[in-house]
């Protein structure tokens, strides 16, 4: 099994339940925010971020030239990359450089950020194959500056010597430190968009540095690891019969950021379907109570019911084109696999 693969899938997928359980927002470049969260980005969950956030202080970050993404092109920004390095020294973060190799992503063409950013990392996963930038890990900022006026969003990608996501996120206008930042150029000067840029990059680098936070008080709370325990302790199930039950969750009970919440909750639905006795599981009529806790139903099957798309970790291409993802039926064997691996168990 890719195990890269499947877990870039599995936080796709458990992005449904996220939704649902109203701790994280749908994001898309036709999408204009209701309110904003106060999470600094969305940082899909990485087996590597604990080495990332272990080394720290130590270990040699090459800053490659900042990614300034328009509509036509790709442009560059060498004073955001040296303003990087010197706030990653500053801060005693890392033993950091700049680096000459520009990486060039072309224009701004997809349809939503996380497709943006999806195919970011897979291009630079792919520029590092070949290229040594002679860092313990690479780090490039991408600024999505689609009218030219204004910052639509930012991609922090951290990867590793062998291209592999360290501690990659996005961040845009449903987090509370990108609106608040109103990253809008004063006027059509070029010194107006300078200063745009510049306080974009700085809004990126307060978010890597909450990012940084929120997963060293994770990895303490945890005893040093990051990963996800094979439970259901923090389900509160009440069976209907015996293939469904009603669960009712305490979002406070999940640690991290929303992502991680997510994945745990999936792990735990996974746990408690192999113990039902059951190979597949779904999830449907979400609700918020009164107590603050939200609810779904989970219905349970032996066999996957004709009709209905299967979640597969190995074949995450299958569900590409679903038009409601929701209705999918995940195998519990192949979510608790990878919830082990991410839990470092055997």
């Amino acid at each position: 099994m890719n195990i890269s693969n499947a877990i870039r899938f599995l936080i796709l997928l458990t992005s449904v339940f996220v939704a649902a359980l109203t701790l994280w927002p749908a994001v898309n470049l036709a999408d204009e925010p209701t309110q904003t969260i106060a999470e600094p980005g969305f940082r899909p969950v990485s087996a590597h971020a604990p080495g990332f956030v272990e080394a720290l202080g130590d270990s040699r970050i090459v800053v490659l030239p900042t990614i300034v993404r328009r509509m036509e092109r790709t442009a560059h920004s060498f004073a955001s990359q040296e303003q990087i390095v010197a706030y990653l020294n500053e801060q005693g973060l890392a033993v950091a450089a700049t680096g000459p190799r520009r990486v060039d992503l072309g224009a701004l063409r997809r349809p939503s950020q996380w497709e943006i950013f999806q195919a970011g990392q897979l291009a630079i996963a792919e520029m590092l194959a070949t290229y040594d930038t002679g860092g313990d890990y690479t780090l490039i900022m991408e600024l999505l500056v689609p009218g030219n006026q204004a910052v639509f969003g930012i991609e922090v990608y951290v990867m590793d010597r062998q291209g592999q996501s360290a501690f990659s996120f996005l961040l845009n206008s449903h987090h509370q430190i990108f609106a608040d930042a109103r990253l809008e150029a004063r006027d059509s000067s070029e010194e107006a968009r300078l200063e745009m840029i510049s306080k974009a990059t700085q809004v990126g680098l307060e978010a890597l540095a909450r990012q940084i936070e929120h997963a060293r008080a994770n990895m303490t709370a945890q005893g040093g690891r990051s990963g996800f325990a094979m439970s259901h302790s923090r389900l509160a199930e009440t069976p209907i019969d015996e293939t469904s039950s009603r669960v009712s969750v305490n979002t406070e009970d999940f640690l991290g950021l929303a992502a991680e919440k997510a994945l745990q909750l999936t792990c735990e639905c996974a746990a408690l379907t192999l113990d039902r006795g059951f190979g597949y599981f779904s999830i449907d009529e979400r609700a918020e109570l009164p107590t603050g806790q939200h609810s779904f139903r989970i219905l349970f099957f032996e066999s996957p019911p004709e009709g209905r798309p299967i979640a597969s970790v190995t074949a995450p291409e299958d569900l590409a084109g679903t038009p409601n993802l929701e209705s999918a039926v995940l195998k519990a064997a192949e979510f608790a696999e990878i919830c082990r691996m991410l839990a470092g168990s055997p």
